[in-house]
C-alpha cells in the first residue's frame, strides 16, 4: 500500500494537473517469463475480476473520483537505469502512477520487487521520500524492502515511512500522544499484559473468571474496538447478562489503560482515527 504516489507523472510536463475520470478496467496477465500463456496478454472485462480461468493476475484499475483530485506533476529527476531489472509487465506496474494500482500475482512472480521498485521510481520522479507511505505485514519485510530501495536510489530512501500498520501508527502516536491525554513514553501492552489487566478489571466489577475467561473478554473487547464501538455504546447494545458484564469490564479496562499510560495493540490502530477526528489540523499535517 503506497501513499502520496498516486498523481500523474510525465517526462515532459511541468504543470499541475487533475486525476482523470475512470476510463476502463484492464486486467494484465503477469506470470514468470517461462509460464505457458494460453490467453491474450490483456483483456478488458466488465468487472474487476470475472474470469476464474486466469489464476494469477495483476490488474490495473483506474478509479473514478466524485471530485477531481488536485495533485502536482513531478519531472523525472533521477537515474532510472534500475528499471532494466524488470520485465515489461513489471515495469508497467511500477510506472502506472496515474491512480491507485492493485497487483495480484503468484508466488515468485516479483510482487515484492515491483513494490520496492515502485517506491524507488517515485523517489526518482521527485516525490519527497518522507511523503511516501509503504505498509507491510511484518517488520522484517519492511526492513528488507527499505534496504533494497536504499541500494537503488541512495540514503534518501531512509526517509520513507515504511513498516507495519502497528509500527507506523505507533510512530504517529509517539509524537501526538499528549493530544489524546497520554505521555509520549506510553507502554504498549501485548496480549498477556491485556489479559492480566482485564482480570484486574473483572475483580473490580465482581465477575469471576469461572463465569467467563479473561481471554474471552479480551476477544470481545478487541472485536468492539475494531468496530469503533466505545464502552458506553457497547453497554447500550448488550443483549444479555454476559454482554452487560463485558460492557462493564470494557469500561474499566479503558480507564485502567489510560491511568497506566498504556495502549494495547488494538489501540495502536484506532487511536490514530480518534486523533485525526478530534484534531483535523494534525490530519492535515500528515496529509503533507
Amino acid at each position: 500500500m503506497l501513499g502520496r504516489g498516486f498523481g500523474p507523472f510525465s517526462d515532459n510536463s511541468a504543470s499541475d494537473c487533475f486525476f482523470p475520470a475512470i476510463e476502463s478496467v484492464h486486467i494484465t496477465r503477469w506470470m514468470p517469463d517461462n509460464y505457458p500463456l494460453t490467453h491474450s496478454n490483456r483483456s478488458e472485462v466488465p468487472g474487476i475480476f470475472s474470469n476464474e480461468h486466469l489464476p494469477f493476475l495483476a490488474f490495473r484499475l483506474r478509479i473514478s473520483y466524485t471530485q477531481s483530485v488536485f495533485c502536482p506533476t513531478y519531472r523525472l529527476s533521477g537515474d532510472m537505469s534500475f528499471l532494466k531489472d524488470l520485465n515489461p509487465v513489471q515495469q508497467e506496474a511500477v510506472k502506472a502512477l496515474n491512480g491507485p494500482v492493485m497487483i495480484i500475482a503468484g508466488a515468485g512472480s516479483g510482487k515484492t520487487r515491483v513494490l520496492t521498485y515502485r517506491v524507488a521510481y517515485l523517489i526518482s520522479c521527485g516525490v519527497p521520500p518522507y511523503q511516501i507511505l509503504a505498509l507491510t505485514f511484518t517488520n522484517k519485510a519492511a526492513k528488507e524492502m527499505k534496504e533494497r530501495i536504499v541500494r537503488l536510489v541512495g540514503d534518501k530512501a531512509s526517509e520513507v515511512w515504511m513498516g507495519t500498520f502497528h509500527s507506523m501508527f505507533a510512530r504517529i502516536l509517539r509524537k501526538e500522544a499528549p493530544l489524546l491525554g497520554y505521555d509520549r513514553a506510553f507502554t504498549i501492552y501485548d496480549s498477556d499484559d491485556s489479559q492480566s489487566a482485564i482480570r484486574r478489571c473483572m475483580e473490580r466489577v465482581n465477575v469471576s473468571t469461572q463465569q467467563i475467561t479473561a481471554q474471552t473478554v479480551a476477544s470481545r473487547i478487541s472485536a468492539a474496538k475494531n468496530q469503533l464501538i466505545p464502552p458506553a455504546e457497547y453497554a447500550q447494545l448488550a443483549s444479555d447478562f454476559l454482554d452487560e458484564k463485558i460492557g462493564s469490564i470494557y469500561g474499566e479496562y479503558v480507564k485502567l489503560l489510560h491511568r497506566s499510560n498504556a495502549m494495547d495493540f488494538d489501540d495502536l490502530l484506532i487511536k490514530p482515527i480518534e486523533l485525526f477526528q478530534k484534531h483535523p489540523d494534525v490530519l492535515e499535517k500528515y496529509h503533507h
